[in-house]
């Protein structure tokens, strides 16, 4: 959870000092899924 947290704030989702969790995961679910599945491809093999 704490990785999700910071990933939200570091992609700007901000609610006061907190994440945004809610709309950061809503605007990974509208990410087209070809596109979602390659970014985590590359993420993983860095």
């Amino acid at each position: 959870m704490d990785k999700l947290r910071s990933s939200a704030i570091q992609a700007g989702y901000t609610h006061g000092k907190g994440a945004a969790i809610g709309e950061f995961l809503d605007a990974i679910a509208q990410i087209n899924p070809l596109l979602l599945a390659e970014l985590i491809k590359q993420k993983i093999d860095e």
